[in-house]
């Protein structure tokens, strides 16, 4: 489990940013603070793994408490959710290490992606001790370059043969919205690697996402088929 601070000063985005990732299977939130001081004061007594962190804050930026986790080697990896769109900050930002920079206004799919990935190259640092060029590559967030045959290569983790079968198990659902357990329940998969898969998916544009709102329990996020999108992954599955 991986167990996530929010430093956000708005209510507004800080619950939202809450509500996303309690739809991430793997993260725990253990805390919300809306100022550096009082982030300062979380991480000197709760372990935490990551830090979703906003820049423009009163009285000190995030950018500050970046340096300060940095300075004081903390072991805490950090993902910018900003409005902060200037080269500086981003450069400052990335510098100092960052995980990933999401610039507000973002979708889910967005912040979805940052966690996924990011919890994707946790699990390839404990589980290995030593790596290859293509889970470096992965590690690093590199592009991989393309085969010889001009067929683009499929991301770690992702296989022709499961691709194919999600991919026809998606289309199969027509314009009927289908959650991340349905799927996992169609293809026999658990939900943690069918996530894997609907990331790629949303990535290439050939599902959509969205939150559904229920009478009683918290959001659900809802896929969709984009019929006329599929041929953006012909060239996977061939």
């Amino acid at each position: 489990m991986i167990n996530v601070l929010i430093v956000e000063d708005d209510a507004m985005v800080s619950h939202i940013n809450a509500i996303y990732l309690n739809q991430i299977e793997g993260f725990h939130l253990e805390g919300q603070v809306a100022s550096v001081a009082e982030a300062r004061d979380v991480i000197k007594q709760q372990p935490i793994d990551l830090i979703l962190l906003d820049i423009y804050m009163p009285q000190q930026t995030g950018l500050e408490l970046l340096s300060y986790i940095r300075k004081y080697e903390k072991g805490i990896d950090v993902i910018i959710i900003s409005a902060a769109s200037d080269t500086d900050s981003i450069q400052y930002a990335l510098q100092n290490g960052v995980s990933d920079y999401i610039i507000k206004p973002f979708q889910f799919e967005r912040f979805q992606h940052a966690l996924l990935s990011y919890q994707e190259k946790q699990r390839i640092v404990k589980e290995k001790k030593q790596l290859n060029q293509s889970e470096l590559d992965q590690l690093l967030g590199g592009d991989l370059p393309e085969k010889e045959d001009d067929q683009p290569m499929l991301p770690k983790g992702i296989t022709q043969q499961t691709l194919t079968q999600i991919s026809e198990c998606v289309q199969a659902f027509g314009d009927k919205g289908f959650s991340t357990e349905q799927l996992a329940n169609e293809v026999g998969m658990s939900r943690i690697s069918i996530r894997k898969y609907l990331s790629f998916l949303e990535q290439q544009q050939v599902i959509t996402s969205y939150i559904a709102y229920g009478n009683v329990g918290r959001p659900l996020t809802m896929y969709k088929c984009l019929p006329h999108r599929q041929a953006m992954i012909a060239t996977y599955l061939e």
